[in-house]
């Protein structure tokens, strides 16, 4: 008896972990607001890896079981933000429309604690021999069906119908979306609660995968006349970055891109040194050596600015936005925050000013988990008053400031200490792909590739979403560090053997 109902308690988690990681590209699910009595909640992943963390990641710990080491560092930053917390109960705080300490500190706390149950759970689970990764892989790939069906559905009337949207459209949408403006004039959301949404889950889980894959041929499925499933699903997760129209989310494919770039550029500078210095000895080689690089470094330059130019050019007819870039000159706006209210990105400039205000005022431990907000009256600068967005918050919605990026948001909540032992983390992590590359596993080594592609996508991504509720990244964090403990695990075997 006991034996089956560790068999049943073993099927109940493995169909939960399957159902979580299928349903990424849900991010906000109406029948959950409803139960939540909330006009949005966080994504479906969160809040099933969550139930996971209570029902196996607890019992699993109590016995005895151990996280990667690689997330350790995190645990060190969730003692300083909640001390960081701790502090603000202590200190004056500045009033703002009804918002409470109480009810903002319980609010990043959630979301806070959220993430870390899809980081440490996704981390713990997926280190387990008994769980294969390659299961989890084809399972993410499967996710992004209905994500690209549902996209192909939306981008057929934008692109045909100029988004002039049927009833029946909108009616699933609302099934799928809690958003009151789920579906977007001239962009497609897929699954996702806004289009910016759906371009953070593809830079975070999905394009680095595929990418990965494509470029290293691991693949989890069989390939048919030498093309894979991860081919396919990058030019298609390609596309649907491209109409989701996020500015940020361009930006951070093109940082892995360009990672991939001087991948290729080592590659082929090794080639050619090898082939063309191989019958040439004495103090030359050095010279030929270095020539032979800065001559390709040149070359890899010039073609990726050209194409750069020419993507941007493609660019501003789909995004009138990007058109405004080139149309005012820095030289020609009062302030830097006139021309970033030219080229539309005013309200994100002034919230990330008013971020490293509250940062300047509490330089140390943060101004408390939560509780920048509070300080944005005092700190916005003169020109966010003049803002349409800004205007809307503090005097005719009464809803609270966000500081729209994770760094600033970091830097202002938790102060130096809390921002360090995250950045700590988050370069423990650059390691820990390290070591998945060096796996004899190629499931462990694709996760090594994908995690340093999403690592390097993420610098620009920080700069667009700021809460800890989203899971994609702490998904992918959590089967980087799986991967490198599964690696640890091969090496420290064969040592043995």
């Amino acid at each position: 008896m006991a034996i089956r109902s560790a068999a049943l308690y073993t099927n109940f988690c493995r169909v939960t972990w399957v159902a979580a990681v299928f349903f990424l590209p849900v991010s906000s699910l109406p029948l959950l607001a409803s139960l939540a009595h909330a006009s949005s909640v966080a994504p479906v992943t969160t809040f099933l890896l969550s139930f996971l963390a209570l029902v196996w990641l607890v019992p699993y710990l109590v016995k005895g079981g151990r996280i990667p080491s690689d997330s350790v560092p995190l645990v060190w930053f969730v003692w300083a933000a909640l001390f960081s917390l701790a502090l603000a109960w202590f200190r004056e705080i500045p009033s703002f429309q009804n918002a409470s300490l109480w009810g903002e500190a319980r609010s990043a706390l959630i979301t806070l604690m959220m993430g870390m149950a899809v980081f440490f759970t996704t981390a713990s689970w997926t280190a387990q021999p008994g769980n294969s990764l390659k299961t989890t892989l084809r399972v993410v790939h499967l996710s992004s069906l209905p994500m690209f069906a549902w996209s192909a559905v939306q981008a057929y009337f934008v692109m045909f119908h100029a988004s002039d949207y049927p009833e029946i459209v909108f009616q699933i949408q609302g099934l799928i979306s809690s958003s009151n403006a789920s579906l977007y004039i001239g962009r497609v959301t897929g699954l996702a609660f806004e289009p910016s949404w759906l371009a953070h889950q593809l830079n975070m889980v999905y394009l680095p995968i595929w990418l990965a894959s494509s470029l290293t041929g691991i693949s989890v499925f069989r390939r048919i006349a030498k093309i894979s499933v991860e081919n396919i699903l990058l030019v298609l997760g390609c596309m649907a970055l491209l109409i989701s129209f996020s500015r940020v989310g361009w930006i951070s494919f093109a940082f892995a891109l360009a990672l991939v770039v001087l991948w290729v550029l080592v590659r082929v500078t090794a080639w050619v040194q090898a082939r063309f210095l191989a019958k040439i000895q004495g103090p030359g080689r050095m010279l030929y050596r270095w020539l032979i690089f800065i001559g390709l470094m040149a070359g890899f330059l010039l073609l990726g600015a050209a194409a750069s130019v020419v993507l941007f050019r493609i660019g501003m007819y789909f995004d009138p936005r990007l058109g405004r870039i080139l149309e005012h000159s820095p030289l020609d706006a009062e302030n830097m925050y006139d021309f970033a209210n030219r080229i539309f990105i005013g309200e994100r400039m002034v919230y990330w000013a008013a971020g490293v205000g509250v940062f300047n005022s509490f330089p140390i431990f943060g101004a408390g988990l939560g509780t920048a907000g509070f300080y944005f009256y005092e700190k916005l600068p003169a020109f966010a008053y003049g803002l349409t967005e800004v205007q809307n918050l503090l005097y005719r919605l009464g809803a609270g400031f966000n500081i729209k990026s994770l760094w600033v948001r970091l830097l202002a909540e938790t102060g130096i200490l809390g921002f360090s032992m995250f950045l700590g983390w988050y370069a423990g992590l650059f390691r820990a792909a390290g070591r998945a590359l060096k796996s004899l596993d190629p499931e462990v080594r694709l996760i090594g590739y994908a995690g340093l592609l999403m690592l390097v996508g993420f610098l620009a991504e920080g700069f667009s979403v700021d809460s800890f509720a989203l899971p994609y990244f702490w998904f992918a964090a959590g089967l980087l560090a799986a991967a490198a403990a599964l690696a640890r695990q091969t090496a420290s075997r064969v040592e043995l053997s």
